[in-house]
């Protein structure tokens, strides 16, 4: 059954990808949400591929990709949907049989959204609109964001009740993500983030 991201709650089961390169699919508990802000209006890319598969993200969102220039499997890296070009190749879903294959990036459309969603996972992925995306955003390395989040899956495990809320959002992840967030420039370099993290927080500063 299809949910719209909106509509999720933390503990909700979700499909995610997993396995050495992504080779697989399986299930994982929503745990937080790292953003959901319905208000905020935000730029979106729409990704198209040659499957028919069909996500939108925020520029700032990471997606699993394979460059048009590599060939090997094993150079799959996380970027910035704002970075991804008509034949890349990002990971689908192929439902009759829970897999995930690799699909060409046949178009890219630009639109203005109102709402911004982040749930995490275990995993640290999730399966959108039969597309496997990253939980992540803001800083291009999927790895480290995954490790940096840590502590809340440590949380979740043992006071699940801490990430949890009437509106869907905790005060430990928020509290956690803005300490991330103001922690970034002292340990990850500039060109690493996204220009919306940089805008976000010179408004801080303000």
């Amino acid at each position: 059954t299809s949910v719209k991201i909106k509509e999720l709650s933390v503990g909700d089961m979700v499909l995610t990808g997993n396995g050495e390169n992504l080779k697989a699919s399986s299930k994982s508990p929503i745990i937080a949400f790292l953003d959901r802000n319905p208000e905020q209006w935000a730029e979106y890319y729409t990704i198209i591929t040659k499957s028919g598969a069909q996500v939108t993200l925020t520029g700032n969102h990471l997606i699993h990709s394979l460059s048009l220039h590599h060939e090997a499997e094993t150079l799959v890296a996380s970027v910035f949907a704002s970075r991804l070009e008509p034949g890349h190749k990002v990971y689908t879903y192929v439902p009759s049989n829970g897999t995930l294959q690799l699909s060409e990036v046949r178009e890219i459309r630009k639109s203005r959204i109102q709402g911004t969603y982040a749930p995490l996972t275990l995993d640290g992925t999730i399966i959108v609109d039969d597309t496997v995306v990253s939980c992540y955003a803001a800083l291009e390395d999927h790895d480290m964001a995954h490790l940096a989040m840590a502590p809340l899956r440590f949380i979740y495990h043992a006071m699940p009740s801490l990430l949890q809320s009437k509106n869907g959002t905790s005060d430990v992840a928020d509290w956690y993500v803005h300490m991330l967030e103001k922690l970034g420039p002292y340990v990850r370099t500039k060109d690493e983030f996204h220009q919306t993290y940089h805008d976000r927080m010179n408004k801080l500063k303000m």
